[in-house]
């Protein structure tokens, strides 16, 4: 029999979801929640932007945890990354799920991608959770996860000797759909604030350095720390995105990252370029993400990803994943 899911979202994740969902032989699609009102009582399918399945969206939390389910897929906003965000809060409502009885995947909540370099108090009521309902809790890790964790030490298994590694994410985000996060979280269309941007830096640090951890602790290296860094870039005229108006002046490119300090030196780099202006920070060819690997080895591993309908003709911050040793 098929897993029973329910989608939690429907943001540009959660609508992609529910179409690989319905689409996949072991999976039915049971219940879906939304968190804009405009978005209650709604198909769906429509919703997702096909035609509709007969599932109806709902923001009641309670009827959807009472369904018949064997899986959440948590994909809402990553809000809680956002500087002053309340994590005790977001894991509270994790445990709630889980003490529902139903085992939780999220892309979202990336702290808990290395458990032991977390604060204890957002792991252990986790586990506690999961051992009560006898569930289990999954998050994939960062943008989208498998190139910052598995796909970077797989291509280290084919390497005599690593001297550092670099994992990069570039997108333009001018076609991102979520005002609240371009806005709200993220800072695009105010002016530059250094305090502001180091709060940023810091807040994500959960986010993205949980994944350094991670590949620090598979290699057996010491991780002595991870500073982070952050530089911005302006625009030089108005212009419209997908969320809403950039000013002149204002924010429209944020280049961050964290670099993992190994025997005092920066050997293990997470990097995000994230613009609205594809002349801000070039680097060249354009991919959606990268790892670099410097060793002594004449392997290389590339992997190119298209979203389906995209136009290859355009490659401008297209989605295009690869990842390439060198």
């Amino acid at each position: 029999m098929p897993l029973k899911v329910i989608q939690w979202a429907t943001g540009t994740t959660g609508k992609n979801a529910i179409k690989a969902i319905i689409n996949h032989p072991d999976l039915e699609l049971v219940g879906v929640k939304v968190f804009d009102p405009e978005k209650v009582g709604k198909d769906a399918g429509v919703l997702a932007g096909i035609s509709p399945i007969g599932i109806t969206a709902t923001d009641d939390e309670d009827a959807l945890l009472a369904l018949d389910a064997d899986c959440i897929l948590w994909m809402g906003a990553a809000t809680m990354f956002a500087p002053g965000a309340d994590m005790n809060q977001a894991t509270q409502h994790i445990c709630k799920l889980l003490k529902s009885g139903k085992n939780v995947i999220s892309i979202v909540h990336t702290y808990y991608t290395h458990p032991s370099s977390a604060p204890a108090e957002l792991v252990v009521p986790v586990e506690a959770a999961c051992k009560e309902a006898g569930v289990s809790f999954l998050t994939t890790g960062i943008d989208p996860g498998f190139v910052s964790e598995v796909l970077t030490l797989t291509l280290t298994g084919i390497s005599q000797r690593i001297e550092s590694i670099k994992i990069q994410e570039l997108l333009n985000y001018s076609r991102y759909e979520n005002p609240q996060i371009l806005f709200d979280v993220m800072s695009f269309g105010e002016l530059p604030s250094r305090d502001k941007q180091n709060a940023f830096a810091q807040a994500m640090m959960g986010a993205f350095g949980s994944s350094i951890c991670l590949v620090a602790d598979s290699l057996g290296v010491e991780l002595r720390g991870i500073d982070p860094y952050i530089e911005v870039r302006t625009a030089d005229e108005d212009f419209e995105i997908l969320a809403g108006t950039i000013r002149k002046g204002t924010i429209s490119a944020i280049k961050f990252g964290f670099n993992g300090i190994v025997a005092g030196q920066p050997k293990i780099c997470v990097e995000h370029i994230t613009r609205l202006d594809h002349r801000q920070f070039p680097v060249g060819k354009t991919v959606k993400a990268t790892l670099l690997i410097s060793k002594e080895s004449l392997q290389c591993a590339s992997i190119s990803v298209w979203e389906r309908g995209e136009n290859r003709g355009d490659l401008e911050d297209s989605v295009l994943s690869a990842a390439m040793c060198s």
